[in-house]
């Protein structure tokens, strides 16, 4: 069954501009070695923008079942500001490291999709050298923005990555992705037409109160949310 996390993967994250401000990001992962056997080929699953959880390390997930069959060795990895990856938010007391969120703008420059790339990279490389898994065949695997980063991972470097499978994964980043809202649709239709009348209808009133500051009470009360911001636009 899967271990609990070795350690925290560390990387230097370079300052902009004075390399004074490098940023030492610990990166948690988990490892399933229960299926491995000399020789098998490394599953790195990516997890996307959620908390890395053991439970996806377990055989009621395909791809674990997939290692099962054929020895391989199962790591997952966690993104940075998700879960307790938080790259800004460490700071150390004597032996103890605390781990908080800074989600400030100056520190959420360190995220985007093309860093999160680089520490794959990262990862897979000083974890291949570090437990002489160089010669094995790496594949990685993840799930919607997960997968995405996944099958990126195997165009950029298919000399890191022998294959990669991507589920329900979005290739082409779109600003008004609209396509995401069919599929709700087309969901809650299923459930109940009522349900997608009264939905619809809801999502269109909420539009129309943010366009009118006398209502940003009422959306922070309903909504429980700290901050509502104007919308201009009829989307």
């Amino acid at each position: 069954m899967a271990r609990l996390p070795l350690t925290y993967f560390g990387q230097v994250i370079r300052g902009d501009p004075s390399p004074e401000k490098d940023i030492m990001l610990g990166k948690r992962y988990f490892i399933n070695d229960a299926f491995y056997k000399p020789g098998g080929p490394i599953f790195l699953m990516i997890e996307g923008a959620l908390t890395a959880d053991i439970y996806h390390l377990s055989v009621s997930n395909t791809w674990v079942t997939y290692a099962e069959r054929l020895g391989a060795l199962c790591l997952l990895l966690e993104h940075r500001f998700y879960g307790l990856s938080q790259p800004t938010g460490v700071f150390f007391f004597f032996f103890f490291c605390f781990n908080c969120r800074d989600l400030s703008t100056a520190s959420l420059r360190y995220l985007s999709s093309r860093q999160a790339l680089a520490d794959i990279v990262n990862f897979q490389t000083e974890a291949a050298k570090k437990t002489g898994l160089t010669t094995n065949k790496w594949v990685v695997f993840g799930c919607s923005y997960g997968g995405s980063l996944a099958v990126w991972s195997r165009i950029k470097h298919p000399d890191l990555f022998a294959a990669a499978v991507g589920s329900s994964a979005p290739m082409l980043a779109k600003a008004n992705f609209y396509e995401y809202f069919e599929g709700v649709q087309r969901s809650l239709g299923t459930h109940s037409s009522e349900c997608l009348k009264a939905v619809k209808e809801t999502f269109d009133k909420v539009v129309k109160m943010l366009k009118h500051q006398k209502y940003y009470s009422k959306l922070k009360s309903d909504f429980r949310y700290i901050s509502v911001n104007s919308c201009e636009s009829d989307a």
